[in-house]
């Protein structure tokens, strides 16, 4: 809160910091996530809540000296929550995946440095920056387009590749066993909280995908891509450019 000498409405800057950025907050997402596999993996969480346990349970029912049915009730709700950290149902990983992709949405592109811009795709032409539509990609004049950003883009298995920053991504699994780099290079300040953009791969890409992000900050030559072709190595390279989450030399 703030107060003011004067009667009159005061106006004032506020700079807050970490703001949702607290153990509570990676905590709610911890709980439910596990809530979730416990109820999967454990019949005990899908057993049926006693009969009219809202006749003991429930603050009009709070008093200094509990009955039989409310403290078997409150045993036996503490019991399943210490059986979820002692079986192993806290997803810990998942939760901080989450944790961080809800931040994603909420994050514009960073600054990028002279040299970031000029080994990546930011400092092409805005215009060439998005490949034209399916629809738009037969005409003449998309072909000329597509050429000339082939050569602007000019990836072989020789180029040497990196992120363009360390936290500019989150890969996850999802559910349909793909990998998804979600990112915020495409975020502007006027859809923050949108769903931010990504790009999936089946798993082949699996450890390619983990050579950029655990050798990050070196170089990696694009024929070093473990597990893929070389089309497929410049292809995936391509994408990642493509998306602004590269720099090449």
């Amino acid at each position: 809160s703030s107060s003011s000498s004067s009667p009159s409405s005061s106006l004032h800057y506020i700079l807050s910091t970490n703001q949702h950025n607290t153990w509570a907050d990676y905590l709610s997402v911890l709980l439910s996530k596990a809530v979730d596999m416990a109820m999967i993996s454990d019949i005990r969480y899908r057993y049926t809540l006693p009969r009219s346990f809202t006749n003991y349970m429930g603050l009009m029912h709070a008093t200094d000296q509990p009955d039989e049915y409310r403290l078997n009730f409150t045993k036996k709700a503490l019991d399943l929550i210490e059986r979820m950290v002692r079986k192993g149902y806290i997803p810990l990983d998942q939760a901080a995946d989450q944790f961080a992709l809800d931040h994603m949405t909420y994050r514009i592109r960073p600054f990028l440095s002279k040299y970031q811009r000029m080994r990546s795709v930011h400092h092409l032409p805005r215009r060439f920056r998005r490949i034209p539509s399916a629809s738009a990609s037969a005409s003449a004049s998309a072909k000329n387009f597509k050429e000339k950003r082939s050569k602007m883009l000019a990836i072989t298995t020789k180029t040497k590749i990196k992120l363009i920053g360390s936290d500019v991504a989150r890969l996850t699994l999802e559910d349909n066993n793909v990998y998804r780099v979600t990112h915020c290079m495409s975020n502007t300040r006027s859809a923050l909280g949108n769903e931010s953009d990504y790009l999936e791969f089946d798993l082949s890409y699996g450890e390619a995908l983990n050579v950029l992000i655990e050798g990050y900050p070196s170089w990696v030559t694009v024929s070093d891509l473990p597990n893929l072709s070389p089309d497929k190595q410049v292809q995936f390279a391509t994408a990642l450019f493509d998306a602004g989450l590269l720099m090449k030399k």
